[in-house]
């Protein structure tokens, strides 16, 4: 297991460098310059061309691609990930301020989805092609092809025309915050986080219990689960003993991308609910041609890309202990 984990993280470099090399020069090459917007348009052209000059050097966008990317990598080793150009401060302190509140509607959406979707997707499952499975899939595959954006909207009109007043529709907190006592703080966090959880969590849902459905269904015809059967067992013990066990593995994949997906790709729902999350700040600062906070955003969802495979595969042997790594490679034993 050690082994495999060593390699793992051995190829995740070469991995992470392609994916700051694409996004660097993405960025860079895209049309645009932070640094104009800086300058006082009544300067005269001279003083101005000179301001410019001394901004490019400021921030290193004198130098070559090359040399500027090897500069950012050098500060990122050391987990420099430098200052912002729209207003000067550090990027971490950015980042740091924003990530929980994505980090949080992100587990909220993750957890809700998996504590719906494994009942609803085992009782489908358990009763194939019956009115339960027939109604939830219907609905579930409706819900699945609706964009999320999309029922971000219709929620919106439907609080502001009703209207229903006790829902926010955007922000995390209300006016006054810091004034309320603890119940009232976290009774105005959950009444901001409802409409943002609800449009993270149901494409999830939707596709983890169908998902759940499927893999059930298929280990529920393994000799091994009939085997189970022709000793008498009930039928709960069955799917709940030896069916589910094996379902969950493929599920564990799924969940361990999951995460990091959430995460990046959450800038359109965080610009809607006007959301202080990554996501929107992902969102401003590629409006900005804020470059080291774009590619400070880029090497974290990298990261947690290449973290949550890893913990997934490793996740693997602890739920099914027929699962060892060796050599770098997975195998049954």
């Amino acid at each position: 297991m050690l082994q495999y984990i060593i390699n793992r993280m051995l190829l995740a470099v070469p991995t992470f460098l392609g994916i700051t090399v694409v996004t660097f020069l993405m960025i860079h090459l895209a049309p645009g310059d932070p640094l104009r917007g800086m300058i006082d348009e009544s300067m005269p052209a001279e003083t101005s061309e000179h301001t410019y000059e001394l901004l490019q050097k400021h921030f290193g966008l004198d130098q070559p691609l090359h040399v500027q990317y090897a500069s950012w990598l050098k500060r990122i080793v050391t987990l420099d990930f430098g200052r912002s150009i729209s207003d000067h401060r550090p990027v971490w302190d950015k980042i740091r301020e924003r990530l929980p509140w994505t980090v949080g509607v992100a587990a909220l959406s993750m957890f809700f989805g998996f504590l719906l979707a494994v009942p609803i997707g085992v009782r489908s499952a358990v009763r194939p092609n019956g009115w339960f499975d027939s109604i939830s899939g219907t609905t579930l595959y409706a819900l699945y092809s609706v964009p999320s954006y999309v029922t971000a909207m219709v929620l919106i009109v439907l609080v502001v025309t009703l209207p229903i007043d006790w829902i926010p529709i955007r922000g995390a907190y209300s006016d006054g915050f810091d004034g309320l006592s603890l119940w009232g703080k976290v009774l105005d966090l959950c009444k901001h986080l409802l409409l943002i959880t609800i449009c993270f969590t149901y494409p999830a849902l939707a596709f983890q219990s169908r998902f759940v459905r499927g893999n059930l269904l298929e280990v529920l015809r393994q000799d091994y689960v009939r085997t189970a059967r022709a000793k008498g067992l009930a039928e709960r013990h069955v799917v709940r003993r030896h069916a589910m066990r094996n379902t969950l593995i493929p599920l564990v994949t799924y969940l361990g991308m999951l995460f990091p997906t959430v995460i990046s790709g959450s800038a359109i729902l965080e610009v809607m609910f006007a959301w202080p999350g990554i996501g929107r700040l992902m969102f401003d600062s590629i409006l900005q041609r804020d470059y080291p906070t774009v590619m400070a955003l880029s090497v974290i969802t990298a990261v947690l890309v290449q973290v949550g495979t890893l913990l997934a595969d490793v996740s693997y042997a602890w739920i099914d202990p027929r699962i060892r790594y060796g050599g770098g490679l997975n195998h049954v034993d």
